[in-house]
Formats: structure tokens, sequence, C-alpha cells
């Protein structure tokens, strides 16, 4: 793991990340802009985010993944977080996003290390396909 943290794509749509660090505006802008690149052309994906390790982040990387996340395709997000402290550090994020415009893009939930996560990926396919349909008949709202 480097100071960005690990970065796995699994095509032709799943993103698994890890940090073991402090986001920060750096780390940040590169775990989006490798995500945008692997899945900016899927119509869905899923998103593995691990943060069993996760330090924090800073406001200003909040309010970056927050604007960026708009801007990405509909999604599913599971969130790995065995600690209390890193479940809720990850709700302040994922709540911000929810309420943004766009927010319906996004159906994020919280597992612990071993639980399965591929049986609701699979599940939210019928959400991510809809979103996905709305986007291509109404645009980028």
């Amino acid at each position: 793991m480097d100071r960005f943290g690990d970065f796995e794509f699994t095509p032709p749509r799943h993103v698994w990340y890890r940090s073991a660090s402090h986001l920060g505006m750096e780390e940040t802008s590169l775990f989006l802009g490798r995500t945008a690149e692997v899945v900016g052309d899927q119509p869905f994906f899923f998103l593995t985010i691990d943060l069993t390790e996760f330090k924090g982040d800073t406001p200003e990387s909040r309010r970056y993944a927050s604007e960026m996340f708009r801007k990405l395709p509909p999604r599913a997000v599971a969130i790995i977080a065995d600690k209390f402290v890193q479940r809720n550090l990850a709700k302040l994020l994922f709540k911000a996003i929810s309420i943004l415009p766009g927010g319906w893009r996004q159906h994020t939930a919280f597992f612990k290390t071993g639980d399965p996560i591929e049986p609701w990926f699979q599940s939210m396919i019928g959400k991510l396909e809809v979103a996905a349909e709305r986007i291509k008949r109404e645009g980028d709202s």
C-alpha cells in the first residue's frame, strides 16, 4: 500500500479501495480520478471501500468527494468498517452525497470484514439500471 492506498479494478465495473491514512485532497483526488478513468464509461458500477485502517479525512476532501461522486455513474457502495468510529465517519460523507442533487445515483451499505458483499451488489443491479436509464432520459440532474 502506498500513501494513496490500495486500488484495484475488476472489469467491467468493480472498484475496490482501501485507505490506511488520513485522506487529504491529494489522496481523494487520486482515488476519484482513477475511479473515473476505469468506470466512467459504464452505465453503473460497484465500489467497495475498506475503511478498517482508515484514519480520517479533511473537510476539504469530504466536500471534494461529494462534488466528484455526483459526476460518476450510478453505483452501489459497500463500506467495510468494523469500528463504530469508522462507520460514523463514512456515514457523514455518504449522507452528504445522498442529500445533494443527484444523490439518487448512489446506494450505500455497511459491512464488517468477512461479510458477503457480492449478493448485495447483485441485488442492486435493477436500481442501478433504473438510475442509468434516468440519466439517459433526463440528463445529469
